[in-house]
């Protein structure tokens, strides 16, 4: 995982990228952790030898010291950053469900034209199999109940089943996808989550996906 949190910081990135970037700083974080902790171990130990009496180069103590500092430094701009994209994380969650809300006036009215588009095809579907079993009956009515029969779309013990199955498929694997279904499902997903939309839920959701995801690596960097 790339750390290039100042992009998310700079606001050219969306929640999921912030999220991720605040997991990639998480695990930076130990890093600078373990590094200052083993620089301020040095630096005591050198000093520690200074006040023994032992002799200890000016340039090495100096050097520990600037070590531990630059560890000091690079942890703090971690923790800045961590915190920094934890705000900015919450702000672009929130956009991004003022925005999929402002959307989706708009889906609806394209879900709604496609609605026409497939209910016509339909009528001309049944209209023709209305025809064809006229065609079978004569009687409107005996062509009317056979189609309307209870299992009459169902009954595997009908001898031409295989015929009723393999055509059922081959609509179903010729049709447009997504399909009007599978649309209109997004489309009632989508408004339930905005209707229902927790902003502290959608942020703790979003960081444990990302945990979950990049575990093995925070483990590996776990004091």
């Amino acid at each position: 995982m790339k750390l290039n949190f100042l992009n998310a910081l700079n606001g050219k990135a969306n929640h999921e990228e912030i999220a991720e970037q605040i997991i990639a700083l998480e695990i930076k974080q130990k890093e600078c952790e373990k590094e200052r902790n083993l620089a301020k171990i040095l630096c005591k130990e050198m000093r520690g030898k200074t006040l023994c009496g032992e002799n200890v180069s000016l340039d090495v103590i100096k050097n520990a010291d600037k070590g531990y500092e630059e560890a000091s430094l690079n942890l703090e701009i971690v923790n800045e950053g961590i915190e920094e994209l934890k705000n900015k994380l919450s702000e672009a969650l929130q956009a991004y469900c003022d925005a999929e809300s402002r959307n989706l006036s708009d889906v609806r009215k394209k879900l709604e034209a496609e609605r026409d588009k497939v209910m016509r095809e339909f009528a001309k579907a049944k209209g023709r199999l209305l025809g064809l079993a006229l065609t079978i009956y004569g009687d409107g009515e005996r062509a009317r109940i056979n189609l309307e029969r209870t299992g009459c779309f169902s009954d595997n013990s009908n001898p031409f089943f295989p015929e009723l199955e393999f055509e059922k498929k081959r609509v179903l694997s010729e049709a447009k996808k997504p399909t009007f279904a599978d649309l209109e499902d997004a489309y009632d997903r989508k408004t339930n989550w905005i209707r229902s939309f927790n902003l502290e839920q959608e942020y703790n959701q979003i960081l444990d996906k990302y945990r979950k995801q990049y575990a093995p690596v925070l483990a590996q960097v776990a004091p």
